[in-house]
Parts: structure tokens; sequence; C-alpha cells
């Protein structure tokens, strides 16, 4: 079970004196008195949380911005506990490089994301110097490729490359978009002048960055993020996708998307392969189902909610269950996924991934109904994955 408030106060930072620490989820700050000052402390900024005789929701911390050092209040439950891994890794999302919730041209959001990196102290001068040169290249200077290449074989074994990939793709994305023509694929076309905006949630959903009104989806590694049902139906029902809706509303999938967003996380997947299977096939399933069998009738509803999970994500793998097309037409035209990688060249590349790409992959690689739970954990609905 988790730490939290005093008790992780008086594990963490009781007579510890100031205790250095991070940003854990992005918030606003205030000042000395409480007061709202506006200001947004992004994931992976450096505190130091000021010694004090007891907890407080929001202890008094210390930021340092360049040769200044400014004194707010922030969340107690917004920082990361001092110790984690968490605590000492700096992050690379966009969220921590000052260019959230504004929309920015090409170069002031080159400028923002080139300053934010040298003020980091939680980064290695290695680190800076090869970001600073991805932003670079992505950003229109193709001297800088000879650069990477060079400095990329000295440095690989000292910098978190699946980090890289991960977040700090996120943030050259939308430089590759408009100076390397990487949504070509999607017939979008943009232009110099084109803006940049990143929101300030990390886990927005179908969104991790925007260039004009094109919303883009970034991929991690072979995967995607989890999309809930929730957001799928909310693209088939946008006015100008009537027809393509009409299309789906008296399939399973499109009913079993509806049961799971109707639905509480515990009761949607029951009630999903029930549709599916019917009320006495999903009886039978009850029966024969070994871990429930073995539970000998004394299987909770969590248990019966997770067998149910299991099942469905393997008719969407590879049974009656296809994806497929409802997802695919749900995403034309309003949302692309690209996702970055890096190679021996140091500079990495882009790959571009469409509504048509999906309808075109092989059988084994189309979306699918994925489960986050457990036996004992109820924490997430099912949603699609890709």
């Amino acid at each position: 079970m988790a730490t939290t408030g005093a008790a992780a106060w008086q594990k963490y930072y009781q007579g510890k004196g100031n205790v250095s620490t991070t940003v854990r989820t992005a918030g606003y700050a205030f000042d000395p008195e409480g007061k709202p000052t506006g200001i947004m402390l992004t994931i992976g900024t450096p505190v130091v949380v000021l010694a004090s005789k007891e907890y407080d929701s929001k202890p008094l911390i210390e930021v340092k911005n360049g040769t200044q050092t400014k004194k707010f209040r922030f969340k107690f439950a917004d920082l990361t506990k001092p110790g984690n891994k968490a605590s000492a890794a700096a992050s690379l999302k966009p969220q921590a490089f000052n260019v959230v919730d504004v929309d920015l041209t090409l170069p002031s959001y080159k400028t923002r994301v080139k300053q934010r990196i040298e003020s980091r102290e939680d980064l290695t001068g290695e680190l800076r110097s090869y970001l600073s040169l991805l932003i670079d290249y992505w950003g229109g200077n193709d001297g800088a490729k000879t650069k990477l290449a060079k400095l990329y074989p000295q440095i690989k074994d000292k910098i978190p490359i699946n980090d890289i990939n991960k977040d700090f793709g996120e943030v050259i994305g939308p430089l590759a978009c408009i100076k390397h023509s990487v949504l070509s694929k999607a017939n979008i076309k943009v232009t110099a002048s084109s803006k940049i905006y990143i929101p300030s949630r990390p886990n927005e959903p179908l969104l991790d960055y925007k260039i004009d009104d094109y919303a883009i989806s970034a991929k991690s590694g072979k995967t995607t993020n989890t999309v809930k049902g929730s957001d799928i139906l909310m693209l088939l029902e946008k006015p100008r996708n009537s027809k393509v809706l009409q299309k789906y509303n008296d399939t399973d999938e499109y009913k079993i998307l509806k049961i799971l967003t109707e639905n509480n996380v515990l009761e949607g997947p029951i009630a999903a392969l029930t549709l599916l299977l019917g009320t006495d096939k999903f009886n039978k399933f009850v029966e024969e189902n070994t871990y429930l069998k073995s539970k000998k009738d004394k299987y909770t509803r969590n248990e019966l909610m997770y067998e149910s999970e299991k099942a469905l994500q393997v008719e969407s793998k590879n049974g009656s269950l296809n994806f497929t097309k409802i997802f695919a037409d749900a995403i034309r035209g309003n949302v692309v996924y690209v996702k970055f990688e890096l190679d021996n060249t140091g500079k990495g590349s882009f790959e571009t991934t469409v509504a048509d790409d999906l309808e075109k992959a092989d059988s084994g690689k189309r979306p699918y109904l994925r489960s986050k739970n457990g036996y004992t954990r109820k924490a997430d609905k099912m949603g699609i994955q890709i």
C-alpha cells in the first residue's frame, strides 16, 4: 500500500533538513502565503522541500530557474518521494520543457526547449548536448546530422535511450512534422507558420501534441497507449461521422465498446462477454473455466471480471471480434500515430501510422481489447491497443 500524507512526510522528510526531489504530477504553485500564482511546475522539475517541524499538505519549496531561486508552496501529493528511482530520473517528456498549454511557432518552440535543456541541472552534459543536437536537426538544421553521427557512438551507453524514444520523441515530433514532412503520408499539409500545441496532461486521450488542428498520438515501441471505448465512441459520434456510425450500430464491436464505457470497471467486461456469448454460453464458460473451477465456487466478482477480460482479449486478437474497421474509421481524419526510434545514425527516424495502415496490417497485428487489471486489481477499463 502506498505511503501518503503525514505518514509519507514522517518517513521521507521528518528530521532530514532540506530534501531534494522532483515534481511527480504537474500542478500550479502557490506563493509562500498560499495564494495561487498561476505558475505551473511540470513533471520532472527539480525542487527542494524546505525543512519543517510538522506535515503540511502544501509544503514550502525552492525552485531554481537559471541563477534565481524562488520559494513556492506546492501540493505534497504531487511530489515524488525522495529515494524513489523516479526522483533521480530526469523527465524527458514535453511537459518538462516549458512548452505546455500554449500555441507556439516553430522558432519559439525550438527556443523554449533549448533554453530549458541548458538550464536543467538534472541532465548530464552529454545528454544536454545530444538533446540540443536532436532539436537542431529535426528543427531544420541539416548540418547537425554529422555532429549527431559523431557524438552518438561516444555516449550511447551513457544516455537513456528508451526514455529518448518514448518521451523525447514527443518533443521533437512537432519539429519533424513541420520540417521533415512526417505527416505527408496522412495527406496533412503543414507549413513553417503552423502552430505547435502540447497539452499539460501527459496522458491526454489520443493527443500527445497538435500541429494546427491535427491531433498526433505518439507511439512507444511497437504499441500505442490504450484507447478507451469512450474516446473511440466520441470520435465516431462526431456529426460528420453520422453515416460511418450507422455501419456499426448493430455490430458486437460497437455494442461492446458501449457496454465497457457505460458500466464500471468490474461489471463492464462481464456484461460484454455475456453479450458476445449469450447467457447460456456465458454460464457454460463460467462453469468450465479452469481458474474459476479451482476456486470451488468461492471466486470473487473481481476474479470473474478478469477471466471475462482475458476471454474478450483473446476473442479480439484472434477470434470473432475484430475492431480493425471500427477503430480505423474512428481515427480516420482525426488522429495520426507517429513513432520515433533512435538508430545508428544518432538522429533516429519517424514512422507514421494512419487508418489505412491498420486496415492493411497482417491479421496478427489487428487492434484488440487489452486488459490492465488482475485477479485482485480493478483499476482501469479495457481499451483498444494497436
